[in-house]
């Protein structure tokens, strides 16, 4: 006796698409190595270190969006300014704008501290300065020194440095210090454009 067997082909699918999922193995996508690098500038308007400087604003542009973190605490503008400038971030472009009208043959400085940072990893820019000048020359003056602890000797990594023009309040007083920076690994710290004054 001859037994025919059919077997419908929505079975014969139902097993082949079986065993392919079965050696199928499910696959959770992965990042990429975690960036350590800190915004990158490439355009500063003017540039850095311009003198003769008559505008009220100056943008810088970084490689790629960032944050500003901590604007009164970390910049520092010196000389000081009655009226603050104001930082707007645009996109990948800081735009900073002047509300009073700087002193005639003066270097300005600003101190950025750690307020710039990547938008994504937090990582800083640490001690970016911008400097112009109003008049035809940048004030040359300058400090450095080592900081390190009184009890191991040893140097002190992100000490903050304040330095006080001897006219000015106190860090206890009125006005908060116009100048100031942070140490690197070996303790060691510098700032520099000052103007001619008695500093303590």
């Amino acid at each position: 006796m001859l037994l025919v067997i059919f077997r419908p082909p929505f079975l014969l699918f139902a097993v082949v698409f079986l065993g392919l999922y079965g050696c199928a193995s499910i696959q959770h996508p992965t990042g990429g190595p975690r960036d350590s690098v800190a915004p990158q500038i490439i355009r500063e308007s003017p540039k850095n270190f311009t003198t003769s400087f008559k505008g009220d604003e100056i943008n810088i542009q970084f490689d790629e969006y960032y944050k500003l973190t901590n604007a009164f605490k970390e910049i520092s503008v010196s000389p000081a300014m009655e009226k603050a400038p104001i930082f707007k971030v645009k996109k990948k472009v800081l735009n900073i704008q002047f509300m009073e009208k700087l002193e005639d043959s003066t270097t300005y400085t600003i101190n950025f501290g750690n307020a710039l940072s990547d938008f994504n990893e937090g990582n800083l820019i640490k001690n970016y300065m911008y400097v112009l000048s109003t008049g035809n020359k940048i004030d040359s003056l300058s400090i450095s020194g080592t900081v390190v602890d009184a009890i191991t000797k040893e140097p002190v990594l992100n000490a903050t440095v304040f330095l006080l023009p001897v006219n000015q309040d106190t860090l206890f007083g009125k006005k908060r210090a116009s100048l100031f920076t942070t140490t690197d690994s070996s303790g060691n710290y510098s700032l520099k454009y000052l103007r001619n004054n008695t500093y303590s």
